[in-house]
């Protein structure tokens, strides 16, 4: 197959070329304190809050049912 960018080659046809990410949920609530502690060592990590909370900052003040990134 010919484009504007070189050559390809189909053989067996398409192969995906990083592997899948893998989403393993946890089936127990934590709160912040007990999931920074529970999973300080294997960060980043992708968390659903299902309980909202007001912090004293915005850094600290989750939504219901906000999805959030956690790296550090």
């Amino acid at each position: 197959m010919a484009s504007m960018f070189g050559t390809f080659v189909v053989a067996d046809g398409p192969r995906r070329i990083r592997p899948l990410m893998e989403f393993l949920v946890e089936p127990r609530e934590y709160s912040v304190v007990e999931f920074y502690e529970t999973f300080a060592d294997c960060l980043p990590q992708l968390a659903l809050v299902s309980q909202g909370f007001f912090g004293d900052i915005s850094e600290d003040t989750f939504d219901r049912d906000m999805v959030t990134f956690i790296i550090s």
